[in-house]
């Protein structure tokens, strides 16, 4: 049957800042059952709640909520806002203040979070915008908690009737405060003041009304000055009737003001209230009120004309037209409406031949008016104009080409006139009458230039060369086959006139001559630039000259232009014969060509011609060939070409050309065909004698070898390994650095087959030296060589073979890197045999031979049953010296507990040098170790002694409890390490703490600590017959501890504590030892007693031991009663002192025995109980010793 839940009656809200404490100590709040939303109000602010909540029903409290992590905010302070006028006094309804007059305030503000404040102006006139809000900065008032604020003091001010606002504003909301400010004069200036200055200096201003009358405009007031710099109390003052005036102004008449004077206006309103603010000043500039025109007649008088003024002036720069005030002048009073005046010329010292310029300006009732525009004149001065008569007057002229040509230009004119002259467009003349023309080469033209005051004339004289003044250009003559020679030219540069032909001179140059005897020439027609001269002798000197001639006439002849004739080229050979072979090999026969020099002798050198083109077409590629023959008497000449210079079954033209002195002309050309030209390769042959195609190489050998074969087209010669790849091209095969057997084969191949043949280059010995060679030298006159065997054996490795020999300088310095002058054959050997050579790290020792304190060089060589292979790289060391060869003595290993020793030795005997330091090696005596000392020294530990004086080493927490050692050391020198000593067996104690060494009848608090989960249960297993106190037992989370209360322990002994639950067993073991060898009266004289003016103090012997000793570790525990309990008993502690002498610091009885004990709370061990009697003042005691007594007496 189901069950149904109850409806909550109520809910328990538990809430708390300290999440961490009991949930009794949290607040609450009960809310009724319907409720499901409540506030819990006045807490902090700020902070984080944790809150958990309960369902309470008829049946009682459910279970409680998971919590819920909320942080509170900050309480809210409302608005408040408050704005404070500093300046001026303020009335409750509003404030009367005059235009513009600065109204100083603040804002105070109250709420949180911190507000923002503004200030504006609010209109009272519906048409006015108002102002835009402006912030202000503000600053805390008072406690910052109060959450007060003040703005910064501001001012501002108001033209019109405006109420001053302070807005303050948050997340919140906003609020303001407020006080009205009244204005009752114009507040605000006229504005658009507008001056207007006409032409006759009548000068009006207007205005328009101000934009805060602040009631009915009664006047303006205008005020008027030439100097703004004055009080407005001084200026001129106009007032201007505002009724019935629209738009308002003000009018100056002619004469009212000074003409061409700068003014300065302000204007203020006016009503019933008073005058308001006047306006920024406003200038203006009156004109001159003058004539506007300066012409002959005044068209515009602008008044009635006075006179006329008359400026003139000669020209001149330095004077501008425009300071015409400053020429000279004449001033005419008006008397007619027509102005003439007559400048005397002495009276006004008129300059003759000067330019002049004149301005006239008119005067009226006001002012002079402006100039009139410049007029100018020439005085005259009565001189003669120049003329020009050329002599010889022939015009134009006509020479010859490159001739010389003189004119004289002769003139008239007062003054005589300056002549001059120009040739053709430059403007660069040459004085004087006389023009000398030379070397003229083309037509040009040359003008005459006559200049004085009364003018200037010029003559053009046409000067015409009569036929091309210059030679024709880039003359070439070639030497042609055929005794003939080729011409070539190009137009001159100066034709002069159309071309009508060309003239070519030529003629033979004699032996040691350098003009021809006789000239011949032959004429060309102008559109050609190229003849050919014939009918030449061979090899002859020539010269070659050639001359244009125009319409006008011959022009100049070039420079001789001197060649040589060729010789007489050989005839082409008459016959040819083509043999085509099987491998495309042609063989060209044909009758061989006469030396036309020499008719009996037979032509030897051939250029022969060959093509796959038309051999008829020009354009066609010729490939060729250069042969000579040996022989100059044969009549027939055969040429072989090789089938790798023709592509297979293609038809070829071969044409042959004789080359004597010259070439000579080209046989006809021969056609033939070509086969395929495939003959398959031959076996390659090996160029290399060999047995078998096997050559034997040592190790590490560079060897090059080739192959060839015979075939068409020539065989591709490489070479590849047994695997197919290539190692080899052209027939060459490049190894270096052989290292093992290589396998090859030289392989031949064209279309027409594949050929190989294999060879083998063989390694004899192994491929490389033994490597990671290691010398030591750590016994007398011996040397340790260690080495692993060589990578590439080659086969089985049977032999090592050390060399080695004393180095030529025995000098440290020059130990390394010195290489011995004898020869590595002269030196000592030492061979390793055996099997198993190629595996393993390898080891042997030398000692033929070997000095103490000598330097070796060490070389290894591997051999296989081939030979031996490379030699290993040098390596030196010093054996030992005669000062390392004595080890430590006397070694004696103690252990200090389960895992530590401490090591005790004598040092060697010093001959030569002192240690360094020492090595101390160990390791467990079970543990198995190669026979060679050197070779099973890795598996040793090692432990540096770094001081060489030290005599003992401690050995802590690095061994295994109840385990055997084996330890060995060796002293460090400067040059290596010394020799062993004599080995020594220690075995560590058993698992537990060291035995404690205890006078008989002490006590012994014993600890045991279990740890483990679940928690293991302790018992004590307890050997001898000692009575033991129950144990105690102090338990925390991780651990239980077990303690065992030992008293009067006179035996050795030992307790074992044994941990168990249900994981497993742990056991430890605490062994006790009584002291040896104590007297039976042992306790006498233990501790003594001594009275020095009342004060006893105690005095202890050596037979306390030194853990009851020892600073901060002892207590003194005394009594009179020794039946008393411990814990009643009186105690001194060390206080950092030593036990030897202890100054008691409580009083005690002279002559009263008492009894003490110490204690070392630290280690739980208690001494046995002593006893001491307190002397008097003056008392006599006995001190007993061990072997007599000795009376004191005491002060």
């Amino acid at each position: 049957m189901g069950m149904r839940a109850s409806q909550p009656q109520k809910y328990i809200i538990y809430y708390t800042k300290d999440p961490d404490s009991d949930l009794s100590d949290w607040s609450t709040k009960n809310v009724d059952g319907n409720v499901t939303s409540t506030v819990i109000d006045n807490q902090e602010e700020d902070t984080p709640y944790v809150i958990r909540m309960q369902a309470v029903t008829d049946d009682g409290p459910g279970i409680i909520s998971d919590s819920y992590e909320v942080t509170t905010g900050q309480r809210h302070i409302p608005l408040k806002v408050k704005l404070e006028v500093l300046e001026p006094e303020i009335s409750a309804e509003e404030t009367i203040v005059e235009p513009k007059q600065p109204i100083r305030f603040r804002c105070i503000v109250e709420g949180r979070p911190k507000p923002s404040v503004f200030y504006t102006w609010l209109p009272f006139n519906d048409t006015e915008s108002g102002q835009e809000p402006i912030y202000m900065v503000v600053n805390s008032l008072g406690d910052p908690s109060e959450h007060r604020y003040q703005t910064v003091d501001t001012e501002s001010s108001t033209s019109t009737k405006r109420s001053l606002l302070c807005e303050a504003r948050n997340i919140h909301g906003s609020t303001s405060d407020s006080q009205v400010f009244n204005v009752l004069k114009p507040g605000s200036p006229p504005a658009e003041i507008a001056p207007i200055v006409d032409l006759d200096n009548r000068v009006e201003i207007n205005w328009v009304p101000p934009i805060h009358p602040n009631g009915d405009v009664k006047k303006y007031k205008v005020y008027l000055t030439t100097d703004p710099s004055r009080p407005l109390d001084q200026w001129q003052t106009h007032e201007v009737d505002a009724v019935g005036r629209e738009p308002p102004k003000i009018e100056f008449t002619r004469g009212e003001l000074e003409p061409e004077t700068p003014y300065y206006v302000k204007i203020a309103a006016q009503n019933d209230d008073g005058e308001g603010v006047p306006s920024d000043t406003i200038n203006f500039v009156t004109v001159s009120g003058a004539p506007l025109d300066a012409q002959l007649m005044c068209y515009q008088p602008n008044g009635p004309i006075k006179s006329y003024t008359v400026y003139f002036t000669p020209e001149d720069p330095g004077k501008l037209d425009e300071n015409y005030k400053r020429w000279s002048k004449v001033e005419l009073p008006i008397s007619a409406d027509t102005g003439m005046v007559t400048l005397d010329k002495d009276l006004h010292n008129i300059l003759p031949d000067h330019d002049y310029k004149v301005r006239v300006s008119a005067t009226n009732d006001l002012s002079e008016g402006p100039a009139s525009g410049i007029v100018r004149f020439t005085t005259e001065s009565g001189e003669v104009p120049p003329t020009i008569a050329l002599e010889p007057s022939t015009n134009p002229a006509s020479i010859k080409p490159l001739s010389n040509y003189t004119v004289h230009c002769k003139t008239t004119g007062i003054p005589p006139p300056q002549v001059s002259w120009t040739i053709g467009t430059s403007d660069e003349k040459i004085p004087g009458p006389i023009l000398n023309l030379r070397d003229v080469v083309k037509d040009t033209t040359a003008t005459c230039h006559a200049e004085n005051n009364a003018g200037k004339v010029q003559e053009v004289l046409e000067i015409q060369v009569a036929g091309p003044g210059t030679p024709p250009n880039e003359i070439v003559a070639i030497p042609m086959l055929g005794e003939t020679v080729n011409v070539e030219w190009t137009a001159p540069d100066e034709p002069n006139g159309p071309i009508t032909h060309y003239v070519v001179h030529y003629g033979k140059v004699m032996e040691g001559e350098t003009e021809p005897r006789e000239w011949k020439s032959v004429e060309v027609s102008p559109d050609q630039v190229l003849h050919k001269l014939t009918d030449l002798d061979p090899k002859s000197d020539y010269a070659v000259k050639v001359q244009a001639v125009s319409d006008r006439g011959p022009g100049v002849m070039s420079d001789p232009f001197k060649l040589k004739t060729l010789p007489l080229a050989p005839k082409a050979p008459d016959t040819s014969l083509v043999t085509v072979h099987d491998n495309n090999t042609i063989q060209v026969e044909f009758d061989a060509a006469e030396d036309p020099s020499e008719p009996s002798k037979k032509i030897k050198d051939y250029k022969i011609l060959y093509t796959s083109g038309d051999p008829l077409l020009e354009d066609t590629k010729w490939k060729e060939l250069v042969y000579v023959s040996p022989d100059d008497q044969a009549d027939t000449v055969k040429v072989q070409i090789d089938g790798e210079n023709f592509d297979p079954d293609t038809k070829y033209s071969v044409k042959v050309i004789p080359r004597g002195e010259i070439e000579g002309l080209p046989s006809d050309p021969v056609i033939f065909q070509t086969g395929d030209g495939i003959i398959a390769p031959d076996k390659p042959l090996i160029n290399v004698d060999t047995e078998n195609n096997t050559i034997r190489v040592p190790a590490g050998a560079d060897y090059t070898v080739t192959c060839t074969a015979n075939g068409f087209p020539p065989p591709n010669m490489t070479w590849v390994d047994k695997d197919g790849n290539q190692i080899g091209v052209n027939g060459m095969l490049k190894v270096y650095d052989i290292k093992t057997t290589k396998e090859t084969i030289c392989v031949a191949t064209n279309p027409g087959g594949r050929e190989e043949t294999p060879f083998t280059i063989y390694v004899a010995g192994p491929g490389n030296a033994p490597d990671n060679i290691r010398l030591s030298t750590n016994k007398p006159k011996t040397i340790s060589v260690k080495w692993d065997p060589p990578t590439i054996p080659n086969g089985n490795i049977t032999r090592y073979i050390i060399y080695y020999t004393p180095l030529d300088d025995q000098e440290r310095a020059f130990q390394v890197g010195q290489v011995p002058k004898k020869p590595i054959s002269e030196w000592m050997t030492f061979h390793v045999l055996g099997d198993n050579l190629n595996e393993g790290e390898k080891h042997a020792s030398i000692h033929d031979f070997v000095e103490s304190d000598t330097a070796y060089a060490v070389v290894i060589q591997a051999a296989n049953p081939d030979g031996p292979g490379p030699y290993s790289i040098q390596h030196s060391i010093r054996t030992m010296s005669k000062a390392r060869e004595k080890p430590p003595t006397e070694l004696l290993v103690e252990p200090l507990n389960q895992t530590s020793v401490q090591v005790k030795w004598k040092p060697a005997e010093i001959e030569e040098d002192t240690p360094t330091g020492y090595e101390i090696f160990y390791i467990a005596a079970d543990k198995q170790i190669e026979e060679d000392e050197l070779l099973s020294l890795p598996k040793w530990n090692k432990v540096n002694v770094a001081d060489p004086d030290s005599v003992s080493h401690t050995i802590l927490n690095e061994l295994k409890p109840d385990t055997e050692y084996v330890f060995k050391i060796r002293a460090i020198y400067s040059s290596g390490p010394g020799v062993f000593s004599e080995p020594c067996i220690t075995k560590t104690l058993p698992e537990g703490d060291a035995p404690y060494i205890l006078l008989p009848g002490s006590a012994y608090n014993v600890f045991c600590r279990a740890t483990g989960k679940p928690q293991p249960s302790v018992k004590w297993i307890r050997g001898g017959n000692i009575a033991i106190d129950p144990s105690t037992v102090k338990s925390d989370e991780s651990a239980t501890r077990w303690s065992l209360n030992v008293a009067n322990i006179t035996e050795d002994t030992n307790f074992n504590c044994v941990a168990q639950n249900s994981l497993g067993v742990a056991n430890w073991t605490i062994q006790l030892n009584v002291m040896e060898g104590l007297d039976p009266d042992w306790k006498a004289g233990v501790v003594t007693a001594e009275n020095k003016d009342g004060q006893v103090y105690l005095s202890f012997s050596d037979k306390i031991p030194d853990y009851l000793k020892d600073p901060n570790d002892w207590v003194v525990l005394f009594t009179d009663d020794q039946n008393k309990p411990l814990d009643t008993w009186s105690r001194e502690e060390s206080g950092g002192r030593p036990l030897t002498t202890l100054q008691l610091a409580k009083t005690l009885e002279p002559g009263g025995t008492y009894y003490m004990a110490v204690e070392n709370p630290n280690d739980g061990i208690r001494s046995p109980v002593f006893s001491f009697v307190v002397p008097s003042k003056f008392s006599l005691s006995e001190k007993h010793g061990k072997q007599n007594s000795l009376s004191m007496l005491n002060f």
